[in-house]
C-alpha cells in the first residue's frame, strides 16, 4: 500500500496445512498447520534518506522465527551513501530448546568512483544472548566486506532518474 509518496506499507500472511503424516503417535498428536506475518514500512522522506523497517514471525511444525530489521540509507556527498542497520532474531527449530536472542548492528558505505563504478564496503557485529541454550551454536560473530560494482550498459528502467 502506497500511502503517500515516499511512504510504503507491506504484509503478508501465510498459511499451511499438511496432510497426516501417518506416523505413529505416542502422546498428542503434533500441530499439523503453520503460520507466517510480514510486516514492512518503507520511508523517503526526502532524495538523500531512505528508512526502512520490517518485522516477520513464522511458526510451525517444531520451530518458530520472528525478526525485525530497521535500516537506514543516507545521502552524505552526491557520491557517497551511508548505510546504518540494527536486527533482532529468534529462531528455535527441531524441537531446540532456549529462549536467546541475536542481536546486531553495522555499517557500509558506497562510494561512486565514477559514473559506472562504485567501491563499497561494511561491518556487522552480532552478538547472542544465551538464555536457555545450552550446547548450541555460537552465533557471535563479527563480518567484513569489501566490493567493487560495475555497471555496463544503461537501465532502462532508470531513464530521467538518477541512481537509487
Amino acid at each position: 500500500w502506497r500511502a503517500r509518496p515516499g511512504l510504503n506499507v507491506r504484509g503478508g500472511v501465510g498459511y499451511r496445512k499438511y496432510d497426516d503424516a501417518h506416523a505413529p503417535v505416542i502422546f498428542d498428536p503434533l500441530p499439523d498447520d503453520a503460520i507466517s506475518l510480514t510486516a514492512q514500512i518503507a520511508w523517503a522522506p526526502s532524495p538523500g534518506l531512505a528508512l526502512d523497517a520490517s518485522w516477520r514471525m513464522e511458526r510451525g511444525f517444531g520451530a518458530y522465527l520472528g525478526s525485525a530489521d530497521v535500516a537506514a540509507r543516507v545521502r552524505a556527498h552526491d557520491r557517497v551513501d551511508l548505510m546504518f542497520d540494527v536486527s533482532a532474531f529468534q529462531q528455535i527449530e527441531e524441537f531446540r530448546l532456549g529462549d536467546g536472542v541475536v542481536l546486531g548492528g553495522g555499517a557500509a558505505v558506497d562510494i561512486d568512483v565514477t559514473s559506472f563504478a562504485t567501491l563499497s564496503g561494511g561491518a556487522h557485529i552480532y552478538r547472542q544472548t544465551w538464555d536457555n541454550r545450552p550446547g548450541d551454536a555460537d552465533w557471535n560473530q563479527v563480518r567484513g566486506w569489501a566490493g567493487l560494482r560495475v555497471r555496463f550498459g544503461s537501465d532502462p528502467g532508470l531513464a530521467g532518474r538518477s541512481r537509487p
